[in-house]
């Protein structure tokens, strides 16, 4: 079974050039997916068991609301030995269900307001609660598994990153995840 758990964090701002996976755009604006010198970040160290370890660079900017849950959740260890649940090719991973029933009741029961818009969209690996209408978002997450620009995912408000995988972490971390099983026909 693929587990993740998060290892540690620590805070600080982007100096100089962020390192980018590309220019995300929505709405007629570009913003890349990545953090941008001068924003202020918070790093979490995770680990895919037998995959490897890896950062999540937490942008508060992009979504308060969800960038606070993430790292609420992440000290209060909801994520330790958590599972991917859903990981479907070219599309995303899906996890967010605890090993610990109360602490997935705890979170899970807990929705929270959607974040207001600012541009950044959903691309290879930027984080994004996962939810099914407005102000729905509560434990469950993923993490954009490619840069294809999906005709629906991200366009609401639930859906609105709050944090990235550093790209040579992602190349090495999260393409080695197995989607062979992924929920639907695989998206080519």
């Amino acid at each position: 079974q693929q587990q993740v758990r998060a290892l540690g964090r620590s805070s600080g701002r982007v100096p100089g050039v962020a390192t980018a996976a590309g220019p995300a755009r929505m709405g007629g604006e570009t913003r890349p997916s990545v953090a941008q010198p001068g924003e202020q970040v918070v790093d979490v160290r995770c680990e895919v068991r037998g995959k490897g370890e890896f950062d999540v660079v937490v942008v508060p900017a992009w979504a308060p609301l969800g960038a606070d849950r993430f790292l609420a959740m992440v000290e209060d260890g909801f994520f330790d030995g958590i599972a991917l649940f859903r990981a479907v090719p070219n599309f995303l991973v899906q996890f967010g269900i605890a090993e610990d029933p109360e602490l997935n009741r705890k979170w899970a029961e807990q929705t929270m307001a959607d974040d207001p818009k600012v541009g950044v969209r959903i691309g290879r690996g930027t984080l994004a609660f996962a939810g099914s209408g407005s102000n729905s978002r509560s434990a469950q997450m993923f993490v954009s598994l490619s840069d294809k620009n999906w005709p629906h995912l991200g366009k609401e408000a639930w859906e609105t990153p709050f944090a990235y995988v550093p790209l040579d972490d992602f190349e090495r971390v999260w393409t080695q995840v197995n989607t062979e099983y992924g929920d639907m026909k695989p998206c080519k």
